[in-house]
């Protein structure tokens, strides 16, 4: 490591980006990893064209894309026979996901505590959305993992400033519009607002001032740190930067686009940012998954090596993968889009439905953040090829 900066004939010698750091294949991750961010903003000025109406967004988001990555997630643990032997402890507990909704919700409409059910349902899509930035997050950690990068200052604050920088645009656009939540809260606060509208909002405004200059000072200062790096003669990994990068500029565009739209138009669409930065997640999970699939199971089953079950044949090939996961699909969390199940939308057993529904997410979130630490999988490391090289 150097001390100092170095000479710009040194500089012209040394290399200014890590080589072979990628996680996938120069083409998978140029083309997923980073490319799916594009899908993602396609998909979304479809919708702001006018081209593609909300519902059909939210059907297409769903049934190809979201609920298959959840049947992705399930093919490489629950149907691993290894997983089974080394961890069944923990397969067996995390499906108390799928039950611990429902009893919430029991509880709260035998008890007649709606503050419960107003709770849950207010606090799973913060999950949600924490999961997504999360990931990215994963990503980041990945390359950084892949390239033996770490260090135990600079990756912390790298962690918070992804996050923050992921989330301060979905506050902007919540700040900037306060219709979208004051009447979730107290009756009086409703009013309140209500009658003092004017001046609450000149108020909110400046927050939302504020909330931009902290997304872009945390900007500078990232684009600052890389620079400095460079100049002193440290080789940047680009693939983090770009795997970095890609998220916040969707995320950047989708929050300011929907920020922009006038109080009377953002009700019934402020969820379109739902299907439109998670395509992106999506499409990422679904390329790391098959390339792990592809190299522990398709690889050892055409060596001869059928030890891990069930995942030999539901990761078979690609066209199976994306069968079982369509299949998954419309059986699970795609159930609550059919028209046979909304009308039952008004009756006193519908929010059960819907928590049990949410425990399918609940389950991928917690299970998620299990099995990709290449920290302390030695077995992982291995089969993303992080040993070799």
């Amino acid at each position: 490591m150097t001390t100092g900066a170095t000479t710009p004939d040194q500089l012209e010698e040394r290399p200014r980006f890590l080589r072979n750091n990628w996680l996938l294949s120069p083409w998978a991750d140029s083309t997923f990893l980073f490319g799916g961010a594009v899908v993602s903003l396609l998909f979304f000025f479809a919708w702001e064209q006018g081209l593609l109406a909300f519902d059909s967004l939210m059907l297409i988001w769903i049934f190809g894309f979201q609920g298959s990555h959840f049947w992705g997630q399930l093919g490489r643990t629950y149907a691993d026979s290894s997983m089974w032997r080394e961890k069944a402890g923990m397969l067996v507990g995390l499906l108390g996901w799928l039950v611990i909704g429902p009893v919430l919700i029991g509880i709260a409409i035998v008890s007649g505590q709606d503050w419960i059910s107003f709770a849950f349902f207010a606090l799973a899509p913060v999950w949600a959305y924490h999961h997504v930035v999360k990931q990215h997050f994963g990503f980041l950690a990945l390359y950084r993992a892949k390239a033996k990068q770490y260090h135990p200052t600079w990756f912390p604050l790298e962690k918070w400033y992804l996050m923050l920088s992921l989330w301060l645009p979905l506050g902007a656009l919540f700040v900037a519009h306060p219709e979208l939540w004051v009447n979730l809260t107290s009756v009086e606060s409703a009013a309140f607002y209500l009658e003092n509208r004017t001046q609450v909002d000149s108020i909110l405004s400046r927050v939302v001032q504020g909330i931009w200059v902290a997304f872009w000072t945390l900007q500078a200062a990232y684009l600052g740190v890389h620079l400095w790096q460079l100049v002193n003669g440290r080789r940047l990994n680009l693939q983090a930067f770009v795997v970095v990068a890609c998220p916040i500029a969707l995320h950047y565009v989708v929050f300011t686009q929907l920020t922009a739209l006038a109080p009377t138009e953002l009700p019934l669409v402020v969820l379109v940012f739902v299907p439109a930065v998670t395509i992106f997640h999506n499409i990422q999970y679904h390329a790391l998954v098959w390339f792990y699939c592809r190299q522990k199971y398709v690889k050892s089953a055409a060596a001869g090596e059928k030890r891990y079950g069930l995942a030999h044949l539901v990761n078979r090939n690609l066209l199976v993968y994306f069968a079982i996961g369509t299949i998954y699909t419309v059986t699970t969390v795609g159930t609550e889009r059919y028209p046979a199940v909304l009308q039952y939308q008004g009756e006193e057993w519908y929010p059960l439905f819907r928590a049990f529904i949410w425990g399918f997410a609940f389950l991928h979130y917690d299970l998620d953040a299990r099995i990709w630490k290449v920290s302390k999988d030695e077995d992982l490391r291995e089969t993303l090829g992080f040993n070799r090289g």
